[in-house]
């Protein structure tokens, strides 16, 4: 299954799959998703529709950032879906790619996460012209993940596959100096844009550890 408002995206996914014969077995919707449906989108980034680059943005970065909230452009609701609407089983992998706007995907999975297993989650955490310290953008993601027992990843800085406890503090205090760590590797007052990739395992997932 997978979810990408680009349709030339999906095209390349269409081709993929007639090759490796996967037919019927594989969904695809060209939707964006979140939990709100009043998005704004350029083709690469989706934020909701209140949300301000300029107002979010580190000083520095404020011209930038009034040219980025120029290409956004309101999308139609009906090309929005939650996750909750569509998955209503278990899940092996689930990947979310969507360049700083994961926090509303995960939002918009909350009946997943809460009543099906998902046993291994890849996203991303990106930074791109706003401030870190944005009312806890991905500390929200990361409290909810934790709740739910999942042993989270900095596969930047360790393989899990070779080091199964390497996993990021899951209490709130730990959690809190990662991310003041990490905003030490990526800050803000001098680059416009970083990315940190995370894994997530499920406390029952199977095969695990590899």
């Amino acid at each position: 299954m997978a979810f990408d408002p680009g349709a030339e995206h999906l095209a390349f996914l269409e081709l993929s799959i007639a090759l490796n014969n996967f037919g019927t077995r594989f969904k695809m919707f060209n939707k964006l998703v979140s939990d709100e449906k009043k998005i704004v989108f350029n083709g690469w980034s989706a934020r909701s529709s209140s949300f301000s680059f300029a107002e979010s943005s580190a000083d520095q970065h404020y011209i930038k950032a009034k040219e980025e909230q120029k290409t956004m452009s309101k999308q139609e609701q009906s090309t929005v879906v939650s996750l909750d609407d569509v998955v209503r089983e278990d899940v092996l992998y689930l990947k979310v790619d969507v360049e700083g706007f994961e926090p509303s995907v995960f939002k918009s999975a909350h009946q997943l996460l809460e009543k099906y297993r998902v046993h291994y989650i890849l996203f991303e955490m990106t930074h791109y012209l706003y401030k870190w310290n944005d009312k806890g953008y991905f500390d929200d993601v990361l409290t909810k993940l934790a709740f739910h027992g999942y042993k989270i990843f900095d596969i930047e800085a360790v393989d899990p596959a070779k080091d199964p406890e390497g996993f990021i503090p899951n209490e709130a205090k730990g959690m809190r100096k990662w991310l003041e760590q990490l905003k030490l590797k990526c800050p803000t007052e001098t680059i416009h844009y970083c990315q940190i990739n995370m894994f997530a395992v499920h406390p029952k997932a199977i095969k695990w550890p590899l």
